[in-house]
């Protein structure tokens, strides 16, 4: 039977910041043909980069790349491609997404243990309740270590027209 996953924050006492979302596309054998990498910034804007192989061949471990299309951060210009590797084991999960430009680049990963969401996860979830105030003090965090640096601050482009790139 084939599945779609998704690997999110949940929304937590009404709140919620996801940087990213993912869609998992897998085939009746298991193996992961696609994804779909939901991008969203702090300005509200959201763009999707749809990540396949030619031939929907498994995506383990395999790079994937797609040109950036939307403004992520106001200290890095609206260039370069995004490159995304995708790593599957029994119950675990790695993502890398490597952000070339030519005036530099980043890198973010995200990796963890698989879990089934049930009545046990979403209690645990409850316990934890600060993780989306987690990721935006993270973000706030490296953009004063830019500032420090010196790093210029760039407006923010109109975001693209069109929703999916892939």
């Amino acid at each position: 039977m084939a599945e779609v996953w998704l690997l999110t924050q949940p929304r937590r006492f009404g709140y919620v910041f996801n940087p990213v979302s993912f869609w998992f596309f897998r085939d009746a054998a298991g193996e992961v043909r696609a994804a779909l990498a939901e991008v969203n910034n702090t300005y509200g804007d959201r763009h999707a980069y749809f990540c396949a192989t030619d031939g929907f061949a498994p995506i383990d471990g395999g790079e994937i790349v797609r040109p950036k299309r939307m403004h992520v951060s106001p200290f890095q210009k609206l260039s370069g491609e995004y490159r995304f590797t995708f790593a599957f084991k029994p119950g675990r999960i790695a993502i890398a997404i490597d952000h070339r430009a030519d005036d530099g680049g980043m890198r973010a990963t995200l990796a963890g243990d698989l879990t089934p969401f049930n009545v046990r996860a979403a209690m645990r979830l409850m316990i934890r309740p600060f993780s989306a105030v987690r990721v935006i003090l993270l973000i706030h965090w490296q953009a004063l270590k830019l500032v420090s640096k010196g790093t210029a601050f760039m407006r923010r482009p109109l975001p693209p027209k069109k929703e999916l790139t892939g």
